[in-house]
C-alpha cells in the first residue's frame, strides 16, 4: 500500500478514534558552533479534543545547557490533521531523496540523517509484557496504538554529541516530559506518528475452574449508535506456557455485548486481541496474567509505648528504636493447574544453566572447592568480548600480577583496557605509594614483550579521587552506539575462584560505567599513572 494511503486509512479509521487534531511533541539539540538544530525525537499523536491551532507550549522557559556548544530544547503544540498529513508527506519526500539531510515540520529546519519509513506496527498496551516503544509514546495504556515511524538510520546526532552528552540529553529530556530516550536510544532522531485506539472498551475475567474467559465489550456512544453487527469484530485469545500454546479460541463478537471463550486452561500468559473485520485493524491487544494472589503486609507500632534501647559500652543510652510488628495477609485462589510447578522448576534449572553459559551468573567455590583455573578462564573469556570496544577493570586490590594473569591472555591485537586500583585507606605515606606504583609499573614492563597490548593503569590514593570497594569488569562502546555490559566480580582478581563468590551481569550497567569514568577523570596521570602502553580506542 502507498504510504500516504496507509496514513489516510489510519487517520480516518473510526474504529480507532474520531481524530480531529494532532499534538506534536518535538525535542531538538541546538548546535551553537554550526548554528543549526538537530531532531532529537518528534512524536505526532492523533487526538480527539478541542483544537486550538498553533499555540506553542515550551517544555522549559530556557533551553537546557548540555555543554558550551550544545543545548536541549523542546515544545508541544496542536495542529490540524491536514498539517500533520502534509508533514508526513514532506518527511516521506525527505526519506526518498538522495543526500537530503534537513526537513521542516513547521518550525524551521531540522538536521536529520537518512530517514527510512518503517512498516506500520501495532504497539500493545503494557501489561505483564511490555513494549519498549511505550517509553516514548503518549498514554498508550488503554488498548494500544498504531505507529508509523521514520527511522533515522544514520544517527548523526549520536556521532556529534558523543555517548556522555547523549545520555545527559536523554536524562534532561526525561526531567521535562516522560519520554525515556535513555532506554530506547535507538529511536534518537526518529519521527513517530501515533494513532491511539480509544473507542473500544474490553474487559475479561476467568471462571472458577480456570478454563473459560468471559469478555464484555463496548464502544463510545457515537459508534454504538451506528448499525453494527456481530461480524464487525473478531476476538482471539491465546494462552502460552513453556513455549507451547496450551489454549486458543476465537469467535466473532457483537459490540456492545458479551462472549465466553473456552480455552481449557487460562493460567499463564494470555494474549487477547480484538480486530475490526472491515478495516482489518487491531483495536485492542494485551498480553498478561490474571491476578491469582495478593499479599498484604500490615504493621502495628510499638506496643504500650515501648521502644528498643541500645546502650553504649559504658551503659549510657545510645539510641531508642520504635519497633513495629508485622503480619502478612494472603489472598490466594486455589490453583487447579498445580502440574505447572514441575515445569516451572525445570525452566528455573534451565535458566540458571543458560545464565552460566552466557556468563551472566557464575558461581564459584561451592562446597569449599577452589575453582581458580576456571575463574581465570572465565574472566579472560569475558575480556575477549571487548573486541572493537574498550574494557574497564575496577578493583581496589588490582596488581600488575593480576593484569598479567588476565588481560595479557586476551587475543585481540590493540584492544584497550583502562584499569583502576587503590593504594588503600590513605594512611600510606606518599613515598611508599609512589614506590609501590613504580614496582607495579616495572613488573608490567618486564612481564611481557607487550605485543598487541594497549593498557592504561591508574591508582587512586591520597587526595586523588575517592576510596571504593566493589569490583567490576566493563565492556564499553567508545562511540555509545551499543549498551555497555558490566559484570560484578564479587571478589578481587587475586581471589577469583579461590573461595565462594558470584560473578553476575549488572542489570543497569550505565551508572556503573559513569561512576568509573568520573573517578578515572579525578586521577591525573602525572600523579596517578602506574603504567601505560599503546593508544586508547577512540
Amino acid at each position: 500500500m502507498d504510504n500516504r494511503k496507509e496514513f489516510d486509512s489510519l487517520i480516518h479509521a473510526e474504529c480507532l478514534g474520531q481524530f480531529n487534531c494532532c499534538e506534536v511533541f518535538t525535542a531538538f539539540i541546538m548546535d551553537r558552533t554550526e548554528n543549526r538544530r538537530f531532531n532529537f525525537i518528534t512524536v505526532f499523536v492523533m487526538e480527539e479534543r478541542e483544537f486550538i491551532d498553533g499555540k506553542v507550549q515550551w517544555l522549559s522557559p530556557h533551553p537546557v545547557e548540555l555543554s558550551k556548544r550544545f543545548r536541549l530544547g523542546g515544545q508541544k503544540k496542536l495542529t490540524s490533521l491536514k498539517e500533520a498529513r502534509d508533514i508526513f508527506c514532506r518527511l516521506a519526500e525527505t526519506a526518498d531523496a538522495v543526500g537530503q539531510n534537513v526537513c521542516d515540520i513547521g518550525d524551521g529546519e531540522l538536521s536529520v540523517g537518512k530517514l527510512k519509513l518503517l512498516n506500520r506496527v501495532f504497539v500493545p498496551q503494557d501489561s505483564t509484557q511490555t513494549s519498549p516503544l511505550n517509553k516514548i509514546l503518549k498514554n498508550n495504556f488503554r488498548n494500544g496504538s498504531y505507529v508509523m515511524e521514520f527511522f533515522d538510520v544514520e544517527k548523526p546526532l549520536r556521532e556529534i554529541l558523543g555517548n556522555k552528552l547523549v545520555r545527559k540529553a536523554a536524562k534532561e529530556l526525561y526531567n521535562l516530559i516522560p519520554v525515556d530516550l535513555f532506554t530506547v536510544s535507538d529511536r534518537i532522531g526518529n519521527f513517530l506518528f501515533q494513532f491511539p485506539s480509544s473507542h473500544v472498551r474490553l474487559r475479561y475475567w476467568e471462571d472458577e475452574r480456570k478454563e473459560t474467559l468471559s469478555f464484555a465489550f463496548e464502544t463510545d456512544r457515537d459508534l454504538c449508535g451506528r448499525a453494527e453487527s456481530a461480524e464487525q469484530y473478531f476476538l482471539t485469545v491465546e494462552n502460552a506456557h513453556d513455549n507451547n500454546t496450551v489454549g486458543f479460541g476465537g469467535l466473532e463478537v457483537p459490540v456492545p455485548g458479551k462472549a465466553d471463550i473456552y480455552l481449557g486452561d487460562t493460567v499463564g500468559l494470555c494474549t487477547v486481541r480484538l480486530v475490526e473485520r472491515v478495516s482489518n485493524l487491531i483495536v485492542s491487544e494485551m498480553t498478561g496474567n490474571l491476578i491469582r494472589r495478593i499479599d498484604l503486609r500490615m504493621h502495628m507500632g510499638s506496643q504500650f509505648g515501648k521502644e528498643r534501647t541500645i546502650l553504649k559500652a559504658d551503659g549510657k543510652l545510645s539510641a531508642e528504636v520504635s519497633v513495629s510488628s508485622g503480619e502478612t495477609i494472603r489472598v490466594k485462589k486455589e490453583d487447579p493447574q498445580a502440574w505447572k510447578t514441575f515445569v516451572d522448576e525445570r525452566q528455573y534449572k534451565l535458566r540458571m544453566e543458560d545464565l552460566d553459559r552466557r556468563m551472566e551468573f557464575i558461581q564459584y567455590g561451592l562446597d569449599g572447592i577452589s575453582q581458580r583455573g576456571k575463574a581465570l578462564s572465565d574472566i579472560r573469556a569475558l575480556m575477549n568480548r571487548g573486541d572493537g570496544k574498550i574494557v574497564y577493570l575496577w578493583d581496589p586490590y588490582l596488581s600488575a600480577e593480576d593484569i598479567l594473569e588476565t588481560w595479557y591472555y586476551t587475543e585481540t591485537f590493540g584492544m584497550h583496557v583502562n584499569c583502576i586500583t587503590s593504594a588503600g585507606d590513605g594512611n600510606k605515606e606518599k613515598k611508599a605509594v609512589q614506590r609501590w606504583m613504580k614496582e607495579q609499573g616495572d613488573r608490567l614492563r618486564t612481564g611481557s614483550n607487550q605485543y598487541g597490548i594497549s593498557l592504561e593503569f591508574r591508582c587512586q590514593w591520597g587526595n586523588y579521587g575517592y576510596g571504593f570497594h566493589d569490583r567490576f569488569l566493563m565492556i564499553v562502546d567508545g562511540k555509545g552506539f551499543e549498551q555497555s555490559q558490566v559484570w560484578s566480580l564479587g571478589a578481587s582478581i587475586n581471589s577469583l575462584g579461590k573461595r565462594h563468590h558470584i560473578i553476575q551481569k549488572v542489570l543497569h550497567p550505565q551508572p556503573v560505567v559513569d561512576a568509573f569514568e568520573r573517578l578515572w577523570n579525578l586521577l591525573p596521570p602525572e600523579h596517578c599513572l602506574i603504567w601505560k602502553h599503546g593508544g586508547q580506542v577512540k
